[in-house]
């Protein structure tokens, strides 16, 4: 063959390749706000469509993919406020296991009325980080096994600088405001306030089952939880379980209501299977019906509890299976110090709400606006 015709071949080939690579490129950044899904270069996530866009790149154990969130973003627009609304990223066959940083800009009126399984912004999240993300005014309903408002399930997943609120009623175990089950993650600095309603057990406002050396610091829950079902179990203000794993520098401040027979409830633990509780407390009041097995820091105790404290006017509780009841005065500033929130760090952890206008007196984390 002519060599000038065999150059030209190979030069037609490599400007069609050229061109395959540069419309893949173009039509991958057309589904972004920008970026290439590197650390250096994230996708840039503005838009519904944007988020929407994330469940086409999962990413795997061996292959990191990152996102940014770069603009508020309103969920209160078709096809996302309509019928079922939001389908969750990540699930058991094709989880999550990418990077996403909310960049401290606020998703807002996520809806999902999904009688299914992992359900919540993500469904299964699974190595990554999840941080800086803001979910407000949460709409989800119908949710079953493992559903919650940020991710129904986490595996080893890091999880800071994270906030939910909203609106959640859901019927699987296994359920919660934040994270439905976490299993080998650290979760820090985050915090949900969730009107939350449950039909099942090992439920709580902020973790349902929290397990596999999960750690969670300096965190903090509000709102209500009512437990629809009789006979039903585990249920607590900011944890359903604590299964290996621990919480610390943390505090619930939930309402509880459930019925009668129900087994395990506490304003922070519901149980305490083997898990860790240092320097944490709890104010919530819990209302039970007869029968019911409850206790103002934790429902049943098989673990460890160290300087950690109930409120046991504002819970009507004088008993617990772990942790140290004290009246409202001594928990609130400027404390009864002899013998409350003893060794606790009021310089790089809490701090005081002096006038009560924050957190009615009680000890606040380092990151609130007191």
């Amino acid at each position: 063959m002519d060599v000038c015709i065999l150059g030209k071949k190979r030069l037609v080939l490599k400007l069609f390749i050229l061109l395959v690579v540069l419309i893949s490129a173009g039509n991958l950044a057309a589904q972004f706000g920008g970026g290439n899904g590197t650390q250096d270069s994230p996708w840039q996530i503005g838009r519904p469509d944007h988020l929407d866009a994330m469940r086409n790149y999962l990413g795997d154990e061996h292959s990191d993919k990152y996102f940014i969130q770069t603009h508020d973003i309103d969920m209160d627009i078709a096809p996302w406020n309509e019928e079922e609304g939001w389908l969750p990223i990540g699930n058991n066959d094709n989880r999550f296991h990418g990077h996403f940083d909310g960049g401290e800009y606020v998703i807002r009126d996520l809806m999902m009325n999904r009688n299914m399984s992992l359900t919540g912004l993500f469904g299964y999240t699974s190595g990554g980080t999840l941080e800086n993300i803001a979910l407000e005014d949460v709409d989800l309903q119908g949710g079953g096994y493992r559903s919650a408002g940020l991710s129904g399930f986490a595996e080893n997943v890091t999880i800071k600088n994270c906030y939910v609120t909203g609106s959640i009623s859901v019927d699987g175990s296994q359920t919660a405001g934040f994270i439905g089950a976490a299993w080998g993650c650290t979760i820090t600095d985050s915090w949900v306030d969730i009107e939350y309603t449950t039909g099942n057990s090992w439920d709580g406002v902020f973790i349902g089952t929290s397990y596999g050396q999960t750690q969670v610091h300096n965190c903090f829950a509000l709102g209500t939880l009512r437990q629809n079902n009789e006979s039903r179990q585990n249920i607590g203000g900011m944890f359903g379980m604590l299964s290996s794993a621990s919480v610390s520098n943390s505090y619930s401040r939930v309402d509880i209501n459930v019925p009668d027979n129900s087994n395990r409830v506490g304003a922070l633990v519901g149980r305490n299977l083997n898990g860790q509780i240092v320097n944490s407390y709890a104010t919530g009041r819990i209302v039970a019906g007869e029968g019911s097995n409850t206790g103002g820091l934790s429902g049943d105790n098989g673990g460890g509890c160290e300087s950690s404290y109930w409120d046991t006017e504002t819970t009507g509780q004088e008993e617990s299976a772990n942790g140290e009841g004290r009246m409202t005065r001594q928990m609130v500033y400027p404390y009864d110090t002899a013998n409350t929130y003893v060794r606790w760090d009021f310089e790089e952890i809490w701090q005081h709400d002096t006038q009560a206008t924050h957190n009615d007196g009680y000890p606040a984390l380092h990151f609130e606006e007191v």
